[in-house]
């Protein structure tokens, strides 16, 4: 294969640790970032707005040959009931974000017949049982995941317990958070996998554990 991947939301910061891992283990890495001046890598495409430049993503992805596209757009304005009830715009983003614009590229990608070798989602533990936390974001994350599934194509999806990030500052993360360098090396790791999986056995286990357990219990853990 030709190696090529392609970073969608390449301004995350998991996104910029990953494509130093990619670019050092040569990789050809292309962006797509809506934050401009942020010198990503040498092959980026600048959107204002994803959903509006639907056209413009696919015709900069289609002059690449079988790549990786991998999407990092994720967005998380929760943390009930600590510090964060979402305002309604914030709920409005959260949804735009982690499932409409993944989704909406996914199919145009498809409807272009591009020649994509996989499409890659990073998703959530929270995706596993929704609770009082983060509701919203795991119900966002949660229906990407089952539309994807539907699409017929070639994906992996990786949940993802806590990463320390800005996005997550605040959160507890069940004492197992990863730091940005790591989950980049995991997605790295992991890329040539289908399906959906857990990058480590930790996350495993906690995945295991919110499915089991009653959502009362894991509110009052605070999990």
């Amino acid at each position: 294969s030709m190696n090529n991947i392609i970073f969608i939301g390449a301004s995350s910061e998991i996104a910029k640790e990953s494509i130093k891992i990619f670019h050092k283990n040569n990789y050809n890495v292309y962006s797509i970032t809506s934050k401009r001046g942020e010198h990503i890598s040498k092959n980026v495409l600048y959107v204002e707005d994803y959903l509006d430049e639907l056209d413009k993503i696919s015709n900069f992805i289609s002059g690449i040959e079988k790549p990786f596209v991998l999407f990092f757009n994720g967005y998380l304005k929760e943390n009930r009931p600590i510090n964060k009830n979402p305002t309604s715009s914030e709920i409005q983003k959260t949804y735009i974000y982690n499932f409409k614009i993944p989704y909406e590229i996914t199919q145009i990608l498809i409807k272009k017949s591009l020649n994509v070798e996989k499409f890659i989602y990073i998703s959530s533990l929270a995706v596993e049982k929704l609770r009082y936390k983060n509701y919203i974001y795991g119900y966002t994350k949660n229906i990407l995941e089952k539309k994807i599934q539907k699409l017929g194509i070639d994906y992996l999806i990786l949940r993802f317990g806590m990463v320390r990030t800005t996005m997550s500052a605040g959160h507890q993360g069940f004492g197992l958070a990863l730091n940005k360098n790591k989950a980049a090396e995991l997605i790295f790791n992991n890329i040539r996998k289908k399906g959906i999986i857990y990058p480590n056995i930790p996350t495993k286990l906690i995945g295991l554990f919110l499915k089991i357990f009653p959502v009362k219990l894991i509110n009052r853990l605070r999990l």
